[in-house]
């Protein structure tokens, strides 16, 4: 199992953070990797969750940190990245609902592995929480592309919707609108 942990801290009180975290119908708003997610999150919640990630915002971050490490040169993500199925949708179910706290949810799949989604919200003042957003993922298809490249595609997506979710929290802004 490969996983991967960002964090933010975001100046507002964890409910405020969590109404737009539960607000299934504006994800395409904020979010530049979740798209949509049809349902509504609930404990053992069936969910549809929709990738249509802004290609050119998390390219770019991945290129910038890959050659800030000098590995960019001669590595397979320039090659490898078209391979990866960035547009995709999954049915899975909400595994963790505790209000303003965490939200998780997960599918597994004989084929497609498994995959878990977790959102954790811990208080740092009352004006401030630190939000951090994780994934875990597995199966042989993982295992051999996680390295050159769904570990930086994924963590550059996931930085960015930290940071989106961040504007969107705190200037009441959308950070991101799928035209």
């Amino acid at each position: 199992m490969h996983s991967l942990q960002t964090k933010i801290e975001i100046n507002a009180p964890a409910h405020l953070i969590w109404e737009v975290l539960i607000d299934t119908i504006n994800y395409d708003r904020w979010n530049p990797l979740i798209h949509e997610i049809e349902g509504e999150f609930y404990q053992d919640a069936e969910i549809r969750v929709r990738l249509c990630p802004d290609e050119e915002s998390i390219l770019e971050r991945v290129r910038t940190k890959l050659d800030k490490r000098n590995q960019l040169k001669g590595s397979p993500f320039e090659e490898d990245i078209n391979s990866l199925n960035k547009k995709s949708s999954y049915v899975a179910r909400v595994t963790t609902y505790k209000d303003s706290e965490v939200l998780e949810w997960g599918r597994s799949s004989f084929w497609l592995g498994t995959y878990n989604h977790r959102f954790s919200l811990i208080k740092v003042s009352t004006k401030k929480t630190l939000l951090e957003n994780e994934i875990q993922m597995g199966g042989k298809l993982i295992s051999m592309g996680w390295d050159k490249f769904i570990k930086h595609y994924y963590e550059a997506g996931l930085e960015l919707m930290n940071v989106a979710l961040k504007v969107k929290v705190e200037e009441g802004a959308d950070f991101y609108i799928v035209e």
